[in-house]
């Protein structure tokens, strides 16, 4: 176990700020690539396509 994980108090708040951080940053290349969607959301909507289909 590294110290990284006994210094985190509490997991949950972690997990949500490194997934709101993820989230800006994706967001950011995004506008920087010129894309309107986020790889993240275009993974979502493929499977569920995939689960329709």
């Amino acid at each position: 176990m590294n110290a990284e994980t006994i210094e985190r108090p509490n997991s949950s708040e972690i997990t949500i700020g490194c997934l709101l951080e993820l989230q800006y940053h994706t967001d950011m290349y995004a506008k920087d690539r010129g894309c309107h969607h986020t790889p993240l959301k275009n993974a979502k909507i493929e499977s569920t396509e995939y689960k329709a289909a």
